[in-house]
């Protein structure tokens, strides 16, 4: 193995952990390994293709995109286990678009093409980061602030799993009262939350049915946003 290899071999593997490592803080099922792997793995089959087959008899026919072109379909299902439905939203698209970037990544460095390598990677983190603030931006502005009221029995971590819940749909939750009454004549603690979230109907329908089903949750409704004074 010549210094050109392993030049190729660590410009892919660093490109790969750089890709990976935004979808690891983002606390995704494949984050800095596996875009690292996916991407040396890609970088290493492209130099198989254009160094592996140098020995092959005159009469052979070697054509290096070959290696390339199967690393192109088959990084295909990797991409679709991250692919996942979650009720009526499909998670994992984004996710699974990186793993495809990565492996291109790989096969970039692996061909020698360091500037088209790293130019990618920067629109690729351009796209993941800054992008995803300016596209929630406007369907932020356009939904309507509505308060939620959620009824429950304590000691099921229900609320955590509702902030975690609202977060999926690309919200969060503001303004949060919580009331813990004294216990009832049965001896059940019911806590009521109060917040205000924003999302769309369809979504927030969704959300509410979801936790009505809960057995520990007595009630989950909306009410009418308090007018501003």
């Amino acid at each position: 193995m010549d210094a050109q290899m392993v030049m190729d071999l660590g410009v892919a593997a660093l490109a790969g952990a750089v890709l990976g490592a935004e979808r690891e803080i983002g606390s995704h099922n494949a984050g800095f390994r596996t875009h690292l792997l996916v991407s040396l793995g890609a970088c290493l089959f492209t130099l198989l293709g254009v160094y592996g087959f140098q020995g092959a008899s005159s009469t052979s026919i070697v054509d290096p995109s070959r290696i390339a072109a199967q690393v192109v379909s088959g990084i295909g299902f990797i991409g679709a286990g991250a692919i996942l439905r979650d009720g009526v939203n499909v998670r994992g698209l984004t996710t699974a678009a990186t793993l495809w970037v990565a492996a291109a990544l790989g096969a970039s460095a692996g061909a020698g093409l360091y500037g088209a390598t790293f130019v990618t990677l920067g629109v690729a983190l351009v796209a993941l980061t800054v992008m995803r603030a300016v596209r929630s931006w406007p369907r932020r502005m356009l939904r309507r602030p509505v308060r939620v009221v959620l009824e429950y029995v304590p000691g099921q971590g229900t609320l955590g799993q509702l902030a975690r819940r609202i977060e999926q749909y690309g919200d969060t939750v503001r303004s949060l009262r919580v009331q813990d009454p004294p216990e009832g004549a049965d001896g059940e603690r019911v806590r009521r939350v109060e917040m205000e979230v924003r999302l769309p109907e369809h979504q927030l329908a969704v959300l509410l049915e979801t936790f009505r089903e809960r057995p520990e949750v007595r009630a989950a409704y909306t009410i009418p946003r308090a007018p501003r004074r």
